[in-house]
């Protein structure tokens, strides 16, 4: 491949063949008869040191919900969605990018986070003893992928659009990094309703051959009878 030389080109008016005419209007606009025209590019941009992509996996420690009295006593809000569609990842901050110079130790030390939003089809509050939904509408799922950046914590799921679900909130620490109020609700678990309106509250697990837990599953309309009736 040629490799282009930085040369430049005084243009005089009466000078010029047809030819060279041609090649000049294709590669720059004329300003005028006696101005100098430089077909190099400009001068490129000092070279910046590579941006590490950050790659997180994790378990964090928390309070598990599973049985109808252990969510009526859930301090956070308790609801009933559909999921329309799941929306690209975003990191928390105002322009949803990950600024310079921010790595994974910051994301202990400093609040960043990558949060996943919904669009949802449905939701009916079910439990809610300190009206957190009224100051945190928007509800995210924690952790995803921006760009080459990907966060990943167990147990916190991931939902699918078109899914059913009873979810726990917890609330978001945006505080820390916009240092304005909270406005998003973390989904801290998420149980599927089936299409015969069953909620799966706890997961059947085996373990060597032996069932350490077992499934526990609850109607909709029962569940949902449970919690209005919560004190």
């Amino acid at each position: 491949m040629a490799t282009r030389k930085s040369h430049q080109l005084q243009v005089r008016c009466g000078q010029m063949s047809a030819v060279m005419l041609t090649l000049l209007a294709l590669l720059v606009m004329l300003p005028g008869c006696g101005t100098a025209v430089h077909s190099s590019a400009r001068a490129q941009a000092q070279p910046t040191a590579p941006v590490e992509p950050i790659d997180i996996t994790g378990v964090a420690d928390g309070i598990q919900f599973h049985t109808p009295q252990e969510l009526c006593g859930a301090p956070w809000p308790v609801a009933e969605v559909i999921v329309a569609s799941v929306n690209p990842s975003t990191w928390n901050t105002t322009d949803g990018l990950r600024p310079v110079g921010v790595g994974e130790r910051d994301i202990v030390n400093k609040g960043y986070m990558i949060y996943t939003p919904m669009t949802l089809a449905q939701i009916a509050v079910l439990h809610d003893p300190k009206n957190s939904l009224q100051v945190m509408p928007e509800i995210v799922t924690l952790g995803g992928k921006v760009g080459q950046d990907q966060i990943a914590i167990a147990p916190y799921p991931h939902l699918q659009a078109g899914g059913h679900y009873i979810i726990t909130l917890v609330p978001a620490l945006d505080n820390l990094v916009t240092k304005n109020p909270p406005r998003r609700s973390i989904v801290s678990q998420a149980f599927p309703i089936d299409a015969q309106g069953n909620v799966m509250l706890r997961q059947q697990v085996i373990e060597q051959g032996q069932i350490s837990q077992y499934e526990l599953k609850v109607s909709l309309a029962s569940l949902k009878q449970q919690l209005a009736a919560c004190a």
